[in-house]
């Protein structure tokens, strides 16, 4: 069965099974919004409202849950949770991704449409076509940050709805690695500090996000360095000494989990010299509330150019720049 959080179909209204309502934990599981942070949201913003049941538990409604649904995907691909979750379901629908010259729109509801369409035709060519075509008509910097993230996150939904098989979101990541790959290719190499040493930890086999990254940084002549999947973190060391490295940035993707990431930061943390920064992103590591010195957590892609700014103020008033 479809997940009617994701099905934001035009002519699908999600008020039709409005009589049926959630226990909180089930909101939890339905959304991947934790029972902590709706609490939060209902004192800050007022949103959600639950009702409650016979026993004084928050029971939440089927529109309230469609639309935490939407603001769970809005939230992943990049905006606020204070810009978006006093917004009307409507509005939430209406928020699009346009290329730079304003020649396309993707609805959210449209663009997936058309992604899994792609994906499910299990026509490698075709998707690779779709794919270059978005990247060809947007940009390298508007494809990442306006179509990839958005793009990534519905795969990932559609694959843990069953909406599409695991060879299918298989087949998605081998296409856009491997157009990603091909536009890196074709930048200069970057000439700008701070030098940079992306990479993942063992047992960290996804790499789309050290592209995206590796991607903005690049476009803005940043000297970067992505060594890929799965470094020891001996390795890590040794090229951040060999290379003379100023910033390692490691990726956490949704399937690592904070409990061994955190660990890991912290064995790496001691092996590097104070002097050579340290940065943490991805959704593994993004909704991690605990601090670890001396760690930057890097918790949207927006982040980026501002932590390496910072960087470089730092270098400039301790004299190093």
């Amino acid at each position: 069965m479809d997940n009617p959080l994701y099905s934001a179909c035009p002519d699908q209204s999600p008020g039709d099974a409005e009589s049926v309502l959630l226990p909180i934990h089930a909101v939890e599981r339905e959304t991947g919004i934790p029972k902590e942070l709706l609490r939060m949201w209902e004192r800050r913003y007022g949103f959600p409202d639950p009702e409650r049941n016979a026993l004084g538990e928050r029971v939440y409604s089927q529109n309230q849950v469609y639309k935490l649904g939407i603001i769970r995907r809005l939230i992943d691909s990049g905006f606020r949770p204070g810009k978006i979750v006093g917004l009307s379901i409507a509005e939430l629908e209406q928020l699009c991704v346009a290329d730079p010259k304003g020649s396309r729109f993707f609805l959210l509801s449209e663009l997936e449409r058309e992604l899994l369409g792609e994906i499910c035709r299990a026509d490698p060519d075709s998707l690779e076509n779709y794919l270059q075509q978005q990247l060809d008509k947007m940009g390298l910097h508007s494809f990442i940050m306006n179509f990839m993230r958005l793009a990534n996150v519905m795969v990932g939904d559609a694959w843990m709805t069953g909406k599409i098989t695991v060879e299918q979101e298989h087949l998605y990541s081998e296409k856009i690695q491997s157009i990603m790959k091909k536009a890196l290719g074709c930048l200069p190499p970057g000439v700008l500090r701070p030098r940079i040493l992306l990479a993942t930890v063992p047992d960290e086999l996804h790499t789309l996000g050290l592209l995206m990254v590796e991607g903005l940084l690049r476009l803005d002549e940043v000297d970067v360095l992505n060594s890929g999947a799965e470094m020891s973190l001996q390795d890590i060391v040794d090229a951040a000494f060999q290379h003379r490295i100023d910033v390692v940035g490691l990726s956490f993707s949704a399937s690592f989990a904070p409990s061994r990431a955190v660990p890991l930061l912290e064995a790496l943390r001691l092996k590097l010299p104070i002097h050579i920064h340290m940065w943490a992103g991805g959704s593994g590591v993004a909704s991690c509330r605990r601090d670890i010195a001396e760690v930057d957590i890097v918790r949207d892609l927006d982040d980026i150019r501002m932590r390496v700014a910072r960087w470089r103020q730092q270098q400039a008033a301790a004299g190093r720049a």
